[in-house]
């Protein structure tokens, strides 16, 4: 038994073919570009085989940031009202439907919403502070008492076909084209 979850895989065990090529393209282009991933709150619900060692990582190309939920909340209370309801728009013109009501115990409610478009937004606009390819929002002990689930904003995160976020002082689109990969 080790401590740890990881293990080695031998080269010579991967298949023939275009998927590991891919593969091993893949790994390459991040050892020469490298990756910054951003996480909110590592191991906040006591997961630490969760957790991938920085050890482990950095030789892989990839570094990681660890970033503050009580940061995103702050993020998100500086994103105003009318820039989420911007994103909302965007979703009702793309064809996205919504049914909500008014109990915030039992139904979506469209207060709900416009704090899952805040938090994507403010998501967008940490991970451009800090350059990031992928983020994580680890939507447990730190959030659960202040925001709604998460689960909005990462699908957003995830898509190519999203709303355009713009830079806190309007000069740029973040991000434009592309998702910004989210992962838990």
């Amino acid at each position: 038994m080790t401590d740890s979850t990881i293990c080695r895989w031998p080269p010579a065990a991967a298949p023939d073919g275009a998927e590991t090529e891919l593969g091993t393209a893949l790994a390459r282009q991040l050892r020469e570009e490298k990756a910054i991933i951003g996480v909110f709150d590592e191991g906040c619900m006591g997961m630490c085989n969760a957790i991938i060692d920085d050890e482990l990582l950095n030789p892989l190309g990839i570094y990681k940031e660890r970033l503050s939920q009580s940061a995103l909340v702050a993020e998100m209370n500086k994103v105003s009202d009318d820039e989420a309801r911007a994103v909302r728009a965007w979703l009702d013109a793309a064809g996205m439907t919504f049914h909500t009501g008014t109990d915030e115990a039992t139904e979506l409610t469209d207060a709900q919403l416009l704090s899952q478009f805040k938090m994507y937004i403010a998501a967008l606009r940490i991970s451009d502070d800090f350059g990031l390819d992928a983020v994580g929002i680890q939507y447990q002990q730190g959030l659960k008492d202040t925001v709604p689930a998460s689960d909005l904003a990462e699908g957003l995160l995830n898509n190519v076909q999203r709303p355009p976020v713009r830079s806190r002082d309007g000069d740029r689109e973040l991000y434009p084209g592309a998702p910004l990969p989210h992962f838990n």
